[in-house]
């Protein structure tokens, strides 16, 4: 709460006392959210919506809920916590790490858009040569206010946090890399697109959102929202989804 208290009145970027982490108290069977949206295209602030919407319905608690937008701008449909940038991100992450323990459920979900960087191969742990030649690898980014965001760094704040089920939704183009760095036990990562593809945000979020909102829709499951997406895709992306958890995850449970 002292985070989501202090954000809220956070217009720009800037850095959080350490006093508001350590006063963080432990919960049990609680419900988190992550919501961000680097952009102010109304395609963007449509999907934050939709997503709050979703979260509200499901029993997310407002205060358990961090909504990143853009600059920080608070002319929403939906109350903004602070602005996209990097550095409010990870400090957000640090936070939950020491608040959410492994009975709660922490849900994270990006509309944005994303680019892929090359950078040199970096020799492994033992310092050996893995090649005698330089190689490249491709590594995805969002792009955030400010600045980008890539999956190596956003993974590494990712997992410090240790919740019981993890549900992670990537809509930006390349977001397949995130999604795949981040799958794993416990987890459902889902992406708009491939690994190094582009995608349309607002058509996977529309679908993935509305199936929530089905007459029908009174316990729909995060599975049973991808695969709504996959029945009724008619855009050139392929969606994909790493399911790591054992059972079907209901967010209103």
């Amino acid at each position: 709460m002292a985070l989501a208290v202090f954000l809220m009145g956070c217009a720009t970027a800037c850095p959080i006392p350490n006093q508001y982490f350590a006063e963080a108290p432990e919960t049990a069977g609680q419900k988190y959210a992550i919501l961000i949206s680097g952009q102010i295209e109304g395609k963007h602030i449509k999907n934050i919506e939709a997503a709050f919407g979703v979260l509200l319905k499901s029993g997310f608690l407002r205060k358990n809920i961090i909504i990143f937008d853009a600059t920080g701008n608070q002319n929403r449909p939906y109350p903004v916590n602070a602005p996209a940038d990097a550095k409010s991100i990870r400090l957000c992450l640090r936070y939950l790490a020491n608040q959410i323990g492994p009975n709660d459920l922490l849900f994270i979900y990006v509309t944005d858009h994303g680019r892929l960087d090359e950078r040199l191969l970096i020799p492994d742990t033992r310092g050996t040569i893995l090649s005698q030649y330089q190689k490249k690898q491709k590594i995805a980014e969002i792009g955030l206010f400010g600045r980008f965001l890539d999956e190596i760094d956003f993974a590494a704040c990712v997992d410090k946090i240790k919740p019981g089920i993890g549900v992670f939704i990537f809509t930006q183009c390349y977001g397949g890399s995130f999604a795949e760095r981040l799958a794993g036990k416990n987890r459902i990562t889902i992406s708009a697109n491939e690994k190094y593809a582009t995608c349309d945000s607002r058509a996977f979020s529309k679908l993935f959102f509305s199936a929530f909102y089905r007459k029908t829709a009174d316990n729909v499951s995060v599975r049973e929202a991808f695969e709504y997406v996959i029945e009724n895709n008619n855009s050139f992306q392929e969606p994909q989804m790493f399911y790591g958890v054992k059972r079907d995850i209901y967010l209103n449970q």
